[in-house]
């Protein structure tokens, strides 16, 4: 009897990223392979769209896959062409958590794009207590996040703040604002984005901290951050080293556009407002129009429902696929 037959198709070709996704569809070929249970073919790198069109798989898996990013059309047509069971599978906020959606990551996610999907009012509140306390335990009291953070400090502001959480201008999960610029361009898109919330909260007179991501480097970032730290702006400052474990506990309330740092703010129970469609925005004030961003502020200060923020986190980590070292894209196939 054959093995089922697995395609690995990584399918990102962004400048710089190919070779990167070629060695990671690698590495979730081999972790299929060696479980011994399936008959496993890479497509990917400069390489990619090679495999022929005759040939059938009974499951595709995508790394960075998604849907509805324009770029990547093409290139998921020619997986869906060879496989109707496909997966786009991605890093969720959360260390050691696996994605995997039938659309995609971010505002490209199922969950995204259909809140329903998450039955949060079933969940079991042990179940969620449970999940809850976990996360507490290995993420928040041990400082650790997606993206390594400075060591905790003291953190003691004088008055209550905003929270505003920024992104890597260029990141693709930017392209899910819900202010988008005339141009395609991914960065000016954030830009035009956060300069349109900004005066807005800044007339709020409430201390807003904007902490920049760790990971940016485009100078769309330096710029913001230069523009956020002068003048211009009377209640805003930028955040310099220090953990998001230790700004969350003090803050009001979170905003970002849908930075996965928006999730770790509902582990803290805090309330988040959201300027762009994510996968976590069933438990956001999700801002369509400016007229939603004056109303953040009722959002930022009504208290937390904290079981049903439990719950939700609990059902929203239901769906996700905890890792397993070297043998996890194994078990996940």
């Amino acid at each position: 009897m054959s093995k089922p037959r697995v395609l690995v198709a990584a399918i990102r070709c962004a400048p710089g990223k190919c070779e990167a996704d070629a060695q990671y569809a690698r590495m979730i070929g081999r972790s299929i392979s060696d479980c011994g249970l399936f008959d496993v073919t890479i497509d990917a790198g400069d390489t990619f769209a090679t495999t022929p069109r005759h040939e059938k798989f009974d499951l595709a898996l995508v790394p960075h896959g998604n849907r509805h990013l324009r770029h990547q059309a093409k290139r998921m047509e020619f997986v869906d062409e060879r496989c109707e069971n496909v997966w786009c599978i991605m890093s969720t906020p959360l260390l050691e958590y696996i994605l995997y959606d039938r659309e995609g990551y971010s505002g490209g996610n199922s969950l995204a794009r259909n809140y329903s999907m998450l039955d949060v009012e079933s969940v079991l509140e042990a179940n969620a207590q449970a999940t809850f306390d976990h996360l507490q335990r290995v993420y928040v009291s041990k400082n650790r996040s997606k993206y390594a953070q400075p060591s905790s400090i003291p953190f003691d502001p004088q008055e209550p703040f905003i929270l505003f959480l920024g992104q890597v201008s260029g990141d693709t999960a930017c392209v899910f604002t819900n202010f988008p610029a005339s141009t395609s361009d991914t960065s000016v898109g954030y830009l035009k984005t956060i300069l349109t919330a900004m005066p807005i909260l800044d007339s709020l007179g409430i201390p807003i901290i904007y902490k920049p991501h760790p990971k940016e480097a485009s100078c769309h970032n330096e710029l913001l951050n230069e523009f956020l730290a002068g003048p211009t702006f009377k209640n805003v400052k930028v955040a310099g080293e220090i953990s998001i474990h230790d700004l969350l506990p003090k803050c009001l309330g979170v905003v970002t556009i849908n930075s996965g740092a928006g999730f770790e703010a509902l582990m803290h129970l805090k309330p988040v407002v959201t300027m762009g469609a994510v996968d976590y925005s069933g438990a956001t004030f999700n801002c369509m129009n400016k007229a939603h961003i004056e109303m953040a502020w009722t959002h930022l200060t009504e208290p937390v429902d904290e079981g049903w923020m439990k719950k939700y986190i609990h059902a929203y980590l239901a769906r996700t696929y905890p890792t397993h070292g070297r043998d996890t894209f194994g078990k996940l196939a």
